[in-house]
């Protein structure tokens, strides 16, 4: 006659639960690996902490090597989606210059070097090298017209990385980044200083009067956004 053998039931529910356990535990140390994140999960995120600088980045001796500029503005819709998608955008430009010249006057310091190439570093911090602020020369005095001038050069060194139109907040997002490759390279592009260009005299303005019309069906904003391929290696 064979023995049947006989595991008591707490011994299995035992075994069961450290199995299940055990899974459970390995599971969460797979899924505890930081995710990274999309391209356009890193952009969301930056539109929502808007308008500021953003993701700045130095090298070992404290110099600002590259850095994230959100510009916002409204969107109004008294003269159509169109026409108030425009404004804003050009509105969201002028916040994301404003955020970043505040920035250079704020949390920055300028200097320029013998090439009379610009060096940023991030005030008060303690790795900033002493001999690299030193090669890169005086720094700049705020408030003059040379240190207005170094920022304008600075400003060019901007790159649109994404556009982002929310129709429920109804607010146009513009993100920049801002390199010193980008910057050095701008400084011997041709070009000019942002901002609404005079219009030749006798020249009409371009915008007509209401016609008193109905509207409203061309007041309805659509939300799109736009990336930069390029807008990941200021997100790295």
């Amino acid at each position: 006659m064979k023995k049947i053998l006989f595991v008591p039931a707490i011994i299995v529910a035992l075994l069961f639960a450290f199995s299940t356990a055990f899974t459970s535990a390995a599971d969460q140390k797979e899924g505890a690996e930081p995710k990274a994140g999309t391209l356009e999960e890193k952009m969301d995120n930056l539109v929502e902490q808007g308008p500021g600088v953003h993701n700045i980045k130095k090298d070992d001796k404290g110099r600002v090597q590259s850095l994230v500029v959100v510009g916002q503005s409204r969107i109004s819709t008294v003269l159509g989606a169109a026409k108030g998608k425009e404004m804003a955008r050009k509105k969201a430009e002028q916040s994301a210059t404003t955020q970043f010249v505040k920035w250079l006057g704020e949390a920055a310091v300028v200097c320029e070097n013998a090439e009379e190439e610009a060096t940023l570093f991030v005030q008060g911090e303690e790795g900033n090298d002493k001999d690299a602020l030193s090669e890169a020369g005086k720094a700049v005095e705020k408030f003059t017209k040379t240190y207005k001038s170094v920022s304008a050069g600075l400003v060019r060194g901007l790159q649109l990385l994404h556009t982002c139109v929310n129709p429920k907040d109804k607010t146009c997002t513009l993100v920049y980044g801002w390199s010193l490759a980008n910057a050095k390279s701008a400084k011997d592009t041709a070009t000019h200083d942002p901002g609404i260009e005079e219009k030749p005299s006798g020249t009409e303005p371009s915008d007509k009067k209401p016609s008193g019309k109905d509207t409203s069906d061309k007041k309805k904003i659509r939300g799109n956004k736009a990336t930069s391929p390029e807008a990941a290696d200021f997100l790295k």
